[in-house]
């Protein structure tokens, strides 16, 4: 369930910036967001003489245990975690401006101490307006929700579209969307059959079972051709009706297998497979993998 302390809240910017991460390192940027957010609320700003405040942060250093944790990381030994340090403090990003685009590092300083166990962090001042004291044009969302998704295209898609979620709908062209979600060189996605088998439908099924986000879309063509696509998103009514109780592991599953329409585990293709194994783990219930083989059947 979504908490008032669970929200991330970025600029609108940041959405359609363009991220060379990969997930993990994606996990990690957003998590540290979210850290840096609420540290800098509690944090008191001294003026100078001359009654000016530096809002500036250098050297904010954070638990690399509670980080680590809050990532819901599968290898969860910190010579993994130190590894997604390295690739994220390495990787730039291509910013969304008012003029276009500029590419920075997020992090001049990311650095893991293995003694002390925590995570010395310099932020790029670029990106500090776009997480602080904003008033306007912003995102949130839950970091529970963004976390729990199965890939970074689901992520990258659920921050496009919770932008919107106020409107109810987004149009996106395909040229966009292929930037956004970074497979523009990747050639089969030229067909748009393929876009939509694998990115589209995937991300749509993902957001759907593990968010309070639901989606749908349309296809916007210029004759034959599909040039963009129209999401529609609103609340979902499983958010709406259920209450703070804890879903059981039958409830669950019965809830994946209604959403697939089919009535065995055995029968979900292997995305909904992962989905519903994915969904067990991270609410701490045993995974499926044994009852598929059986074929059983839950009512």
């Amino acid at each position: 369930m979504k908490t008032t302390n669970d929200i991330v809240v970025h600029h609108n910017y940041l959405n359609e910036s363009i991220f060379n991460f990969n997930e993990l390192e994606l996990n990690l940027f957003i998590v540290i967001l979210y850290k840096m957010r609420n540290f800098y609320k509690t944090k008191e700003f001294l003026e100078d003489l001359e009654g000016n405040v530096n809002k500036e942060i250098d050297g904010v250093i954070f638990d690399a245990k509670e980080i680590k944790s809050m990532m819901q990381m599968k290898d969860r030994s910190f010579k993994a975690f130190e590894k997604i340090i390295t690739g994220l403090q390495d990787r730039t990003i291509s910013l969304k401006t008012q003029n276009g685009y500029i590419r920075i590092k997020a992090f001049p300083t990311l650095i893991f101490n293995e003694v002390e166990k925590n995570i010395e962090i310099d932020i790029n001042k670029r990106i500090l307006p776009l997480f602080m004291e904003l008033t306007e044009q912003f995102t949130q969302y839950s970091l529970k929700e963004f976390l729990s998704l199965n890939s970074k295209h689901s992520k990258r898609m659920y921050q496009l579209l919770k932008q919107y979620e106020g409107i109810g709908e987004r149009t996106i062209s395909v040229d966009d969307l292929k930037k956004f979600l970074e497979i523009e060189e990747n050639k089969s996605y030229n067909r748009f059959y393929n876009l939509e088998k694998r990115v589209l439908e995937t991300t749509k099924n993902d957001i759907n079972l593990l968010t309070t986000l639901n989606i749908n879309y349309e296809k916007e063509k210029q004759g034959k051709e599909v040039v963009a696509v129209t999401f529609k998103m609103k609340k979902s009514k499983v958010e709406e009706e259920k209450t703070t109780q804890k879903e059981t592991r039958n409830e669950l599953i019965n809830r994946y297998l209604k959403h697939y329409k089919v009535k065995y585990i055995k029968d979900l293709d292997e995305i909904g497979k992962k989905f519903l194994d994915t969904a067990l783990a991270s609410n701490g219930y045993k995974i499926t993998a044994k009852r598929i083989t059986k074929g059983e059947k839950w009512r």
